[in-house]
């Protein structure tokens, strides 16, 4: 399943372009939420097609494309390598700079918790702790990548999660795609922790599905300004979640791109 979103940033007041705040997650934006590793690690495989594809959805819980991986599941140290490098990421964003990454941790990233309703966790951004609440899952891959430089004009949030077996998966897809609708064309409060001064209004947009049934397209744009995200979420056959957030003046098919190179990278 793939979830697409592009996020909207509504500002509450006029102001020039440059003003408008960046979502750049910090490394201390991780939860101190470590993941057990419920198997041994293996040979992270950095270059390796995914088995089976990309899996399809009806409602957030249909039927894969091939059939299900017999391999896995994965612990955090198999999903590391599957995470962008500084060059793809800036290849994906456009970004004329060279890129920073951070990372991967181990961890959930726990940003959400500065949001008026945490219920959308996870249209919110990727690899969030209140997005994944069980213990389905075996393992988690976090990072985030942005320009060098004290004001980024592009930035990306990627996780990489692995699922016990694949009913844990469809679960868990079908469960975030009815928060995903339940939270389309919402605004919510975003009080940063390191300004809490400065609250942002964020907005949803609808909550869509492609013809092919493996992507979910959630829009928003940034109001008054050329910057703004795109949020995107895709699950693999072999019970890996792909969850990323692309942020720039023109993000629009970023999330998907980005989608696309991890899919490629998760271990075989």
């Amino acid at each position: 399943m793939l979830l697409h979103l592009k996020l909207k940033h509504l500002r509450s007041r006029a102001g020039a372009v440059r003003d408008v705040p960046r979502r750049l997650v910090s490394i201390g934006a991780f939860a101190s939420v470590a993941v057990a590793l419920a198997v041994a690690a293996g040979t992270p495989g950095a270059q390796a097609a995914v088995w089976g594809g990309v899996a399809a959805f009806t409602d957030g819980s249909g039927t894969p494309n091939g059939s299900p991986s017999t391999v896995g599941p994965f612990s955090s140290a198999d999903l590391a390598a599957s995470l962008l490098s500084a060059e793809q990421a800036a290849a994906i964003t456009g970004s004329s700079r060279s890129m920073q990454v951070r990372g991967p941790s181990a961890g959930f990233l726990n940003t959400a918790k500065d949001i008026s309703d945490p219920h959308c966790a996870s249209p919110w951004g990727p690899g969030e702790a209140a997005s994944y609440t069980d213990d389905a899952y075996t393992g988690v891959a976090v990072g985030t990548a942005s320009d060098s430089g004290a004001h980024p004009d592009h930035t990306l949030t990627q996780a990489v999660i692995g699922f016990a077996d694949e009913g844990s998966r469809r679960r868990y897809e079908s469960r975030i795609a009815r928060e995903w609708r339940e939270c389309a064309t919402r605004a919510i409060t975003y009080t940063p922790a390191d300004n809490p001064t400065a609250p942002q209004t964020w907005r949803f947009g609808t909550a869509d599905s492609n013809p092919e049934r493996t992507m979910m397209i959630m829009s928003q744009d940034v109001s008054g300004a050329d910057w703004g995200c795109e949020r995107g979420h895709a699950s693999t056959t072999s019970n890996i979640a792909i969850d990323v957030l692309v942020c720039g003046r023109d993000p629009k098919g970023q999330a998907s791109q980005a989608i696309q190179t991890i899919t490629s990278q998760v271990p075989a």
